[in-house]
């Protein structure tokens, strides 16, 4: 399945060796196929050559209008195919759907779900700078709302770790784009946190609380100097090095083993180790793509991965963990956390709401998920609003 609906962990074009081989033993135009999800990808198979046309698939559900904004120079405007496969397959024809997407929560369904503008403007807030809070403001501001969007830190929230990764490129489009929208409709952007008392002191009608779920706690003794950071901490830029031990095999843990892989492929000599309590790796609900073949891609990266072994400790000499045969210490010079995420506190809501605010809680800060509840909780929210 990893070659016939390529994933986010797969190369881009995966099929081009085929493509040209074919197109060298024949007369006819040769259509290439799989995973062009890029104005440019597509671009440059043309001009070098490589195939006379190319065809699109999931981009286009991303995307409808792919094609049009390509040709008049908009790329930025395109909502990517993040080729993560859980709306058009997981949670679509797997589950008896025509077609569903996660970043395109209208995709065949245009007609019943448009944004049209508001019966009235009203002075909206939206709280965070995260997937779900950039799409809400977007979708608010075609509305016809005045739209204010607080958020202290970087604009893309936890898609920022995805920046300059080539196992995630796809996801880093996805926030760039997010934030392009927000951008060129001049909303306006406040860097910092807001609290239910400047919401209710500053004349908004409504607030959206999109402020994501926080890190699950580790509930073992962390002690010593060895650098331990979440995965959502790890960028390309600045990841570890050495002996590097992921608590979690989850998703989550998942992703991040592969991302400090190819972040060391050209570096010094990294090796990955993954520590799970459970017996399998991603025993979560996960996007079937991901569950079946993920391991297959880390086992390839030379991750090692130590099932069974819960972890009791860390400390200076690396990772204490309990097996059946007892406690012993996976040595480690970094440590990544990759627990998951918890459900996130109604404080900030229940305030905003006992102040009169009309407020709704969009994306993981309802409920932790992935990106089609960000992007989806976001659009069908703001169409309320």
């Amino acid at each position: 399945m990893e070659w016939e609906v390529s994933p986010w962990y797969q190369v881009r074009t995966p099929h081009r060796w085929g493509w040209e081989k074919i197109k060298d033993a024949v007369s006819i135009p040769v259509i290439a196929s799989g995973s062009i999800v890029s104005p440019e990808t597509a671009e440059e198979i043309l001009a070098s050559g490589s195939a006379d046309f190319v065809s699109l698939g999931r981009p286009l559900l991303a995307d409808p209008d792919w094609a049009r904004k390509a040709k008049a120079g908009r790329v930025l405007e395109i909502t990517p195919c993040i080729r993560c496969n859980d709306g058009c397959l997981h949670r679509g024809l797997n589950k008896g759907r025509s077609v569903g997407c996660s970043v395109n929560p209208s995709v065949a369904e245009e007609g019943r779900f448009p944004v049209t503008a508001a019966e009235e403007s009203r002075r909206i807030a939206v709280i965070g700078g995260g997937p779900a809070g950039l799409h809400a403001a977007a979708v608010l501001h075609d509305r016809g709302h005045d739209v204010t969007l607080y958020e202290p830190g970087e604009l893309g929230g936890l898609l920022n770790h995805a920046q300059g990764s080539t196992v995630k490129q796809d996801l880093a489009a996805l926030a760039r784009h997010l934030i392009h929208e927000v951008s060129r409709r001049d909303i306006r952007v406040v860097a910092r946190a807001a609290d239910a008392q400047t919401i209710a002191e500053g004349g908004f009608d409504a607030a959206v609380v999109a402020t994501g779920a926080p890190d699950e706690s580790p509930r073992f003794p962390i002690e010593g100097r060895l650098p331990v950071r979440t995965a959502a901490q790890v960028r390309v830029t600045d990841a570890p090095r050495g002996r590097v031990v992921i608590v979690g095999g989850g998703f989550q843990g998942c992703e991040v083993a592969l991302r400090v892989s190819a972040a060391a492929a050209t570096g010094e000599a990294t090796t990955v180790t993954i520590v799970e309590s459970n017996d399998g790796l991603l025993a979560g609900e996960e996007v079937f793509t991901d569950a079946e073949r993920l391991p297959l891609f880390l086992d390839a990266a030379g991750v090692s991965v130590r099932c069974g072994h819960t972890v009791v400790g860390i400390d200076d000499e690396g990772v204490r963990v309990e097996t059946a045969g007892g406690v012993e210490t996976v040595p480690a010079d970094a440590v990544v956390l990759a627990l998951g995420r918890r459900r996130a506190d109604s404080a900030l809501a229940d305030k905003l709401e006992a102040a009169g605010v009309d407020v709704r809680v969009i994306g993981s800060a309802r409920e932790p998920g992935r990106v089609f509840d960000a992007i989806h909780t976001a659009f069908f929210t703001a169409r309320s609003l």
